[in-house]
C-alpha cells in the first residue's frame, strides 16, 4: 500500500531546490580552494625569487668586498 502513496510537488520542488543550491555551493567552494591555492602556490615562487636575488646580491658583495682586500693585501706585498 506504500507505491500508491504521493509526493507533494512542493516537496519535489524543495528538493530540487535543495539540489541545485548543493550545486552551486560546491561549484563556488571549488573555484575558491583552486584561485587560494594558484595565489598561494605564486606568492611562494615570488617569495622564493625575491629570497634568492637578495642571497645572490649579498654574496656579490662579499666577493666584491674580499677581491678588494686582496688587491689591497696584493699591493702591499
Amino acid at each position: 500500500m506504500l507505491g500508491n502513496q504521493r509526493i507533494p510537488i512542493r516537496f519535489k520542488f524543495l528538493v530540487m531546490q535543495l539540489l541545485v543550491v548543493i550545486a552551486v555551493l560546491s561549484l563556488i567552494t571549488y573555484t575558491m580552494a583552486k584561485l587560494f591555492h594558484t595565489d598561494k602556490t605564486t606568492y611562494i615562487r615570488d617569495l622564493t625569487s625575491v629570497t634568492a636575488l637578495h642571497s645572490a646580491e649579498e654574496a656579490q658583495s662579499l666577493l666584491t668586498g674580499y677581491q678588494e682586500r686582496l688587491k689591497v693585501f696584493a699591493r702591499l706585498m
